[in-house]
């Protein structure tokens, strides 16, 4: 399926809320709220034949619960967003912003986000199609949330959206902007931003300028071990991280790092095992 890139200086969003499931919680005014509420976004009211959008899916999370990235890790089950394909219309792979970790009871280790988050899918628009025509998207989500005890959630999605003779922003330029942030940059960029070596069986990562580095893993590309080793040294703050592959399966190491600056930057990796 083709992922499409896209070059977005501010997103904007719209259209409709759906109230997933009767799981809930209180809130920390003593409010009943849903688990989870999700809501179908796109950078767009109305797009231009042959145009490139941004469709998302946004969500909000209770207070100490949490939904899973597409390695869940230990336990759990990835989140999925899909939209039916149709005439007239390309839909793009699955983006997943950075995630964040959870340690929990049992010492078991996940994968995913909490409070506010999105993910997102690409569209194109056929060259063919005529302005004034509305196209109907249908999607479906699906995702596990988690605390002491987990609810499986799924919400079916209807929206439209029109062609246009020329693209249209939204004004709404604020909601999203933060999930975007996060998406991975592509692999190239993070040799710019770590030093890359193996030892033996031992991938280390050296992030200069950096107060944190972790890595996630995509699924069988989990390290036997992992630790991080701080060098702070006449001001400076970097950081190592060892990835000890030992006799773990595999030929490539593919995941995503974060490394913690000012904001937190997310960079997809991908190396072949030399060993």
């Amino acid at each position: 399926m083709r992922t499409f890139l896209f070059y977005i200086s501010a997103v904007s969003l719209l259209l409709l809320m759906l109230w997933a499931g009767v799981a809930a919680a209180i809130n920390k005014t003593g409010k009943q709220v849903p688990l989870v509420q999700v809501e179908l976004v796109m950078d767009r009211d109305g797009a231009a034949p042959g145009s490139e959008l941004l469709t998302a899916l946004r969500f909000s999370i209770a207070d100490g619960w949490h939904i899973y990235w597409q390695n869940p890790g230990d336990s759990g089950m990835p989140t999925e967003f899909d939209i039916e394909h149709q005439p007239g219309l390309e839909v793009g792979g699955l983006l997943y912003p950075g995630p964040e970790r959870f340690d929990c009871p049992g010492d078991i280790t996940n994968y995913g986000y909490k409070g506010e988050t999105a993910l997102f899918r690409g569209l194109r628009l056929g060259d063919d199609l005529e302005p004034g025509a509305e196209l109907t998207l249908k999607g479906r989500a699906s995702w596990l949330v988690c605390k002491s005890e987990c609810r499986r959630g799924t919400a079916d999605l209807v929206t439209t959206l029109r062609v246009s003779p020329k693209t249209e922003d939204n004004q709404d330029k604020e909601v999203l902007l933060d999930s975007l942030g996060r998406l991975p940059r592509p692999w190239p960029h993070a040799r710019d931003q770590v030093s890359i070596n193996f030892d033996d069986k031992t991938l280390k990562l050296l992030a200069v300028d950096a107060t944190g580095i972790e890595f996630f893993p995509f699924e069988g590309s989990e390290p036997a071990t992992a630790r991080v080793e701080e060098i702070d040294k006449d001001g400076a703050h970097n950081r190592l991280l060892y990835l000890d592959y030992g006799n773990t399966p595999g030929t490539t190491i593919e995941g995503v790092l974060r490394i913690e600056r000012e904001q937190p930057e997310f960079y997809e990796i991908k190396l072949e095992r030399p060993f």
